[in-house]
């Protein structure tokens, strides 16, 4: 009814309503389960199996890389045992290339208390005799004892290799006995093994060191150097050879730097060269080339040390 209380026409009556089909939701079947598990465990098999597949690959003595490429010939990269540690005990042979910092050293024969080598420098220009460097000799028992050094010198060192001889009279090589080396470098005074000069009251005494023709003696006060009495007889044949000529020069040379305190002297046989050093009153200049001579106040340990590992005889 209305608000004015008449009967609503043409209503309909709820009892005659029917339902209507609109659409229909449509359902299919999902396949096997056990499908689904065999899908995935191949999926994980797939993926466990790819970097070990691929470390295979890439490593030719695998099966599978011979099997895909062929039994192809392996070249190793040179650079990988291109030299050996020259701070730890190596074998001394003739294939033997230690390197140690940019010094590279090569082609060891022993024999005669020579070390016969070939120097060259990995980076740069190398100047050893501005710096201590040496090689320990070890033996080749299991302790592998300390038989003797040498003092590794020379400067202007390039990439080119040069052939070298380092020399110390106390080694005794056995040609048929293997040797062992290491390359050390003494940084301070404290890296030497002690020695004290014999020495008078007032604490003045010497050491002299003599290989060949050449024989110096160094001075010293409290075990401090403070002179230097360098002495050469030189006795030739031919005064007119190249190389008498050219060792005089190197001599008279040598003098001009030193100045006064030496001498050349050309003899019936040769010639004698003299220098007497006070380091107390004398600087040596810096021109002058010579690693035999060292500064004023330089330790006796140091010096003894070196020269023995430059193949002279000092006592």
């Amino acid at each position: 009814m209305n608000q004015d209380n008449k009967p609503i026409q043409n209503s309909v009556d709820p009892k005659s309503v029917k339902p209507e089909v609109l659409g229909q939701l449509r359902t299919e079947k999902v396949g096997n389960p056990s499908m689904l598990i065999a899908f995935a465990a191949i999926i994980a098999i797939v993926l466990l199996l790819l970097p070990i597949g691929t470390a295979m690959l890439e490593n030719p003595n695998s099966p599978l890389y011979k099997y895909i490429y062929g039994n192809q010939e392996v070249v190793e990269d040179e650079k990988v045992n291109e030299f050996e540690d020259g701070s730890t005990i190596q074998e001394l042979r003739v294939d033997t290339v230690l390197k140690f910092n940019n010094l590279v050293i090569k082609n060891f024969v022993l024999g005669n208390g020579e070390v016969s080598c070939e120097i060259y420098s990995y980076n740069g220009i190398l100047d050893l005799d501005s710096s201590d460097y040496y090689m320990n000799i070890y033996s080749s028992s299991e302790e592998k004892d300390l038989v003797g050094y040498v003092k590794i010198t020379g400067k202007d060192y390039d990439s080119t290799s040069t052939p070298v001889t380092l020399y110390n009279q106390s080694l005794k090589f056995n040609t048929t006995h293997t040797y062992y080396g290491k390359i050390i470098k003494k940084s301070s005074e404290a890296d030497y093994d002690a020695y004290s000069v014999n020495s008078d009251e007032s604490g003045v005494g010497s050491i002299t060191c003599k290989r060949n023709t050449r024989e110096i003696e160094y001075v010293f006060e409290n075990n401090y150097l403070i002179g230097i009495n360098d002495s050469v007889r030189e006795k030739v044949r031919n005064y007119k050879s190249e190389e008498y000529l050219s060792l005089l020069k190197t001599y008279q040379d040598k003098v001009k730097v030193l100045g006064s305190v030496a001498s050349v002297t050309e003899e019936e046989e040769g010639f004698t060269y003299l220098a007497k050093l006070n380091m107390k009153n004398y600087k040596l200049p810096e021109t002058l080339n010579d690693t035999n001579y060292y500064k004023e106040n330089t330790l006796a340990k140091v010096i003894i040390y070196s020269e023995i590992g430059k193949g002279y005889d000092c006592k």
